[in-house]
């Protein structure tokens, strides 16, 4: 399996959209997680770092974050089935976490569950792994500017 960061990310759209809709069908996610096609149109005009896992001329993973100032960002990541059997998660982690290591980033972002029960998933196991520690993030909920965001 080769890993390699996106130069164009826009050009792995489909590709991209392809393994969010296994991940849609496969944790039966609905409402706004179920991002369409469009809003990941809008997401790669913010300013994304993509990776992508190809194994035999096929994408079959990739991670999307966001880097402001000196942190990055993990968004999404989304992979085949056959991603899946080769454990893409892993190559792409370590590929990305060694990427951003390189360019003197304060830390990186891997996000969490939300809830004041979270912790206990496959996900948060997933991710404490590659954390040094954990901290608590608070959501008000609301959009305070929407021109801002609009």
């Amino acid at each position: 399996m080769q890993i390699e960061k996106c130069a164009q990310p826009e050009l792995f759209l489909t590709d991209w959209v392809n393994l969010y809709s296994t991940l849609v069908e496969r944790h039966h996610i609905k409402g706004l997680a179920a991002f369409s096609r469009a809003s990941f149109i809008k997401q790669s005009g913010a300013g994304i770092v993509v990776f992508r896992a190809v194994h035999n001329e096929a994408t079959v993973g990739m991670l999307l974050w966001y880097v402001q100032g000196n942190r990055a960002y993990y968004h999404l990541g989304a992979y085949s089935p056959r991603g899946y059997e080769l454990g893409a998660s892993f190559a792409l982690f370590d590929s990305a976490i060694r990427y951003f290591a390189g360019h003197e980033l304060e830390w990186l972002n891997l996000g969490g569950s939300a809830g004041v029960t979270a912790g206990e998933s496959g996900l948060d196991r997933f991710k404490r792994g590659w954390s040094t520690e954990v901290r608590p993030a608070y959501f008000c909920g609301r959009v305070l500017d929407r021109a801002e965001v609009c």
